[in-house]
């Protein structure tokens, strides 16, 4: 039952001693659906219910159940001299044996079906009216068009097209794409579809661009206003923008080159001519919306880490931000003291990096704002160097030479990690690519530096420098919750469900570059990148979506870890490889598939931390390989009962070729001699060897040997990373009720906990029933370090079944996820018991794992029972009243006042408080001719919990007239 108090309303209306008159009841009013407030009727947020539940807002957190991996560095980059490793020693080679992977894919385009849901038959060849009408137009105008490709999809076609200057835009499911056609690329498409590598090319329906909601009432309440979001395939030019207000009115703009778009409202009936524009993409109905970037933390376990380590914040660690500038006047969460040097190399070339784009600042909010509530970024007290590069008049966006520049320019600053969120050429290693590698390896200022940069977003391979073969790539995943409907960007529509799945715009591999059919995993890991709300320039906050929203999850994630490790391995600082090395070995297997997902998703905590009984095995290194047929090799325990051991192997390869210069293998032993083979891992054109061991060899000390298979160069540096994991994801949920006893016409909080007894799941989500007589109308989600945010029901997810679903991000052994529930009773609910189910779900290798259990919790509706209140005569003037406890021993006070409708708590009070008393005998009340009075029973600490005033839910309040 809500706690806070429930007033009880009557009004008696006595005429002349005979008539009496009773005023409906009045229930509490509704909490507005868009929000639930931090105080409800006085109830706080954190209140003593959910701290006992949670556990760990606000209280001293024991961690003697909690490991620190051991690190070990056998090489000083500052001297090239080693460094005495127990763990390790040196020697030659021995055979190696070599891995490989493949990729399929099966694609079905017997139709194409368009984001509306309007589906269009498989056709063949070239319309005839399309092709008569882009033919007539100069060669260089432009036809938006649909074109369907042979699957599995021709990629060379598209390529062949691109070349010809088509553009294109949005997958549509069965092969095709949006395209902006000119017409001297005609000829180009007719000849692939004689070749059956295009299978049709032609107009694109309205009807697959408009919303089928939106159309169904655009024919039915054609003079209806609705708020509405439109899509353009390009930036519009200003004739374009004045003929879209002929049809609505404009509120806002967003018309960034990758995804153009306003806001505003329009009749209904003109939403159908509306999308007979042809550089119009999509109209939908706008929706209300209120994300967080409390997703992106508790995505990665960020949050986790900081409640177990306080001090794990970023504190001392220097992150770069090469991008758009920063917001000045700075923004709340980014003041200028947490800015320890700035530059924009573009245009002014200056010491003032003003953000003038809102990227920046936005890349920045994620890694580090510093905000209390739910938009406190990663790392909230690292320090940032800024430097902006972006956008130049050439039209290539970035100068490289400024990228270099400004790296060097952070390596003077000490620069520990770089943030870039901006990338061109898919699949290529450009100049851009060998710069990132250069400053891993140390080659600017001889600082070492954690290169993060994005795979992009074109649903394409990923783009450089993203091809670096030093860097940790970043693709995007979903985070869940909002918004429940259906996103378009440049490359694919997409929506933001399930939680810890690929979004469909996010860049992937393998990467081919030199064409060998060697090949190399990028991205590497993934992170939430859509509907990320952060800073923006003005002191405010906006939701932006993209491999650039990923990024900086990762960049802030590192800072915390990096802080975490600050005393016990301080060397990691100067160490990327090693830290991309336990980055990769502790992510998280969402996608089950490398080329899409690399290793999975980034987890703060796990790199930080092991759960004995769940990991073990943790340990890392930094060291190097001195020249070919050079090995090195290493101890490490794994624990009895394991079910799998992870090693990761990373190094920073020589800059300038596109292939490995350097390669290095890696293989796994079952015992500490180096002599019973389990595992390898020998690619050619990757940095990174990985091996997911999952056989019986026996427990106990075993052996990891690192090869130089091929060495170009003398001492190449290397990360290694081991973890074993005892016990696979094993998620529960319980549930409880604030109160079992509800009333209609009352609202009550539902605590759902999910915990996790095994390794660490990722995109975890919590599911709840909805049976009838209630409504759900939000959520609210509690972090691990103490924040939360409150989601309305129309920003999550409801499937089919009618479950209502709320994402919670990571779900770890030590950081069990709660979401309070906020549920109405229905006025006209029918007595009896009522049964709220819960399930918790999460992603584990590309498949939807569940709770091992649900959790059921019953709540009773109790039957009324009357009279309520009584008025009688009572002897003389006297008006005697009675009223009902039903034995819940409430707090009552009586209220009288001679006019109708007042606020009860100004009435005058006649009696009152006291327990038990259930009558009251009002003096005189009937002595007047046409007196009326209107009385109102004030109800308090009802129930079992008389310590909490505001625990009112069990008194009855229909009241009924007793003569």
């Amino acid at each position: 039952m809500l706690k806070g108090m429930r007033i009880l309303f009557v009004a008696l209306i006595i005429f002349l001693l005979v008539t009496v008159f009773l005023k409906p009841n009045t229930a509490l009013s509704a909490q507005p659906v868009d929000s639930e407030p931090d105080a409800i009727n006085g109830h706080p947020v954190w209140d003593n219910v959910v701290v006992s539940i949670l556990g760990m807002p606000n209280e001293s957190e024991d961690l003697s159940e909690l490991g620190v991996p051991q690190g070990y560095l056998g090489w000083d980059k500052a001297t090239n001299q080693p460094l005495p490793d127990p763990t390790s020693h040196y020697g030659r080679v021995d055979v190696h044996d070599v891995l490989t992977l493949e990729k399929n894919a099966t694609l079905d385009n017997s139709q194409l079906v368009f984001r509306s849901g309007y589906k269009q038959p498989a056709n063949s060849g070239l319309d005839q009216a399309w092709l008569a009408e882009i033919t007539a137009k100069a060669p260089t105008e432009v036809t938006f068009s649909v074109i369907q490709f042979q699957l599995p999809f021709d990629t060379n076609a598209r390529l062949e097209l691109e070349v010809e200057g088509v553009k294109f835009y949005n997958y549509i499911e069965g092969g095709g794409l949006y395209a902006r056609v000119p017409t001297i690329a005609v000829a180009k498409i007719q000849s692939l579809a004689d070749q059956q590598r295009v299978l049709y090319a032609g107009f694109i329906p309205s009807l697959g661009r408009l919303e089928d909601a939106l159309r169904i009432k655009a024919q039915t309440e054609p003079e209806a206003i609705v708020h509405v979001t439109l899509q353009f395939f390009d930036v519009p030019d200003a004739a374009q923008i004045e003929t879209v207000k002929d049809f609505m009115q404009i509120d806002s703009e967003s018309l960034r080159p990758s995804f153009p778009i306003l806001d505003g409202s329009l009749r209904a009936g003109d939403a159908l001519a509306l999308v007979e524009l042809p550089y119009v993409r999509w109209l939908e109905t706008a929706v209300v919306n209120s994300p967080g970037n409390l997703e992106s933390v508790m995505g990665l376990g960020t949050d986790v880490l900081r409640d177990h380590n306080a001090g794990s914040d970023g504190t001392n660690i220097n992150v770069g931000v090469i991008d758009t500038g920063i917001a000045n006047p700075y923004h709340n969460d980014l003041p200028a003291t947490r800015v320890s040097d700035q530059w924009e190399y573009y245009p002014n070339n200056d010491a003032t990096a003003n953000d003038t784009n809102n990227h920046g600042t936005h890349v920045a909010g994620t890694i580090g704002g510093e905000s209390t509530g739910r938009l406190q970024g990663h790392g909230p007290d690292v320090d940032f160097l800024i430097y902006k590069l972006c956008c130049n008049a050439s039209g290539t966006g970035f100068f490289v030479t400024d990228f270099q520049n400004a790296l060097t320019r952070g390596a003077n600053n000490a620069m520990h990690i770089s943030n870039n969120s901006w990338g061109g050429g898919n699949g290529v290693y450009t100049t851009a690519a060998e710069i990132a590698d250069r400053a891993v390896r140390g080659e600017y200022g001889s600082q070492y530096i954690n290169m993060v940069i994005i795979s992009h977003n074109d649903n394409a391979l990923s783009r450089s420098p993203g091809t670096a073969k030093n860097a940790i790539t970043v693709g995007a995943v979903k985070d869940g919750n909002w918004p429940n409907t259906t996103l378009s960007w440049s490359a694919c529509s997409d929506t933001n469900w399930s939680p810890g799945v690929r979004v469909c715009f996010s860049n992937f591999g393998p990467l081919d570059i030199d064409g060998d059919n060697n090949t190399r995993v990028k991205p590497d890991v993934m992170a939430p990148g859509v509907r990320i709300r952060s800073t923006i320039p003005g002191n405010s906050y906006t939701e932006f979506d993209g491999t650039s929203m990923a990024a900086p999850g990762v960049s802030g994630a590192l800072a915390a870890v990096l802080d975490h490790y600050d005393e016990s391995n301080s060397w990691l600082l100067s160490w990327p490889e090693t830290v991309k090395a336990m980055t990769l070995v502790n992510a998280v297997d969402v996608g089950g598939n490398t080329n899409l997902y690399g290793r999975g998703m980034v987890s703060a905590f796990d790199m930080s931390y092991f759960i004995p009984g769940i990991t073990g095995g943790k340990r890392f290194w930094g060291n190097t390989i001195p020249a070919t047929s050079d090995t090195w090799q290493a101890t490490f325990d794994v624990p009895a009962g394991y079910e799998y051991v992870d090693v990761a192997l990373t190094w920073p390869d020589p800059a300038g070729a596109a292939e490995v210069s350097n390669d290095l293998d890696v293989r796994l032993y079952s015992d500490s001699n180096c002599t019973n083979l389990v595992s390898s891992s020998t690619s050619f054109d990757d940095t990174v060897e990985f091996m997911h061991y999952t056989g019986s060899a026996t427990a106990g000390t075993w052996c990891v040997k690192v090869t130089g298979y091929s060495l170009s160069t003398n001492n190449q540096t290397f990360g290694l990373a081991t973890n074993a994991v005892l016990a696979t994801p094993s998620v529960s949920i319980s549930a409880t009720v604030d109160d079992t006893i509800v009333f209609p016409s009352s609202f009550i909080y539902y605590y759902t906990t999910a915990y996790n007894s095994g390794n660490t799941a990722g995109g975890g989500y919590v599911r709840i029933n909805e049976p009838a007589g209630f409504t759900v109308l939000g959520g609210r989600v509690y972090t691990d370090d103490g924040r939360s945010h409150y989601y309305t029901i129309d920003q999550t997810y409801e499937s089919a079944d009618g479950y209502k679903r709320i994402a919670v991000g990571e779900l770890n052994g030590h950081g069990p996820r709660l979401v309070r529930w906020f549920i109405e009773v229905d006025s006209n609910i029918a007595p009896g018991n009522y049964n709220l189910l819960a399930d918790a779900y999460y992603r584990d290798r590309g498949s939807l794992g569940f709770a091992i259990n649900s959790s059921t919790t019953t709540v009773t509706v109790p039957t009324a029972v009357s009279p309520y209140l009584t008025i009688a005569s009572g002897v003389g003037s006297n008006a005697d009243l009675t009223w009902t406890d039903h034995a819940y021993n409430c707090l009552f006070n009586l209220h009288a006042d001679n006019a109708p409708y007042f606020t009860p708590q100004a009435w005058n009070l006649i009696a009152g408080p006291y327990y038990g008393t259930t009558a009251y005998s009002h003096n005189n009340a009937l002595g007047n001719p046409n007196q009326n009075w209107y009385y109102v029973v004030q109800a308090s600490n009802c129930g079992t919990s008389t310590a909490d005033s505001n625990d009112v839910g069990e008194f009855d309040y229909t009241i009924t007239p007793g003569n």
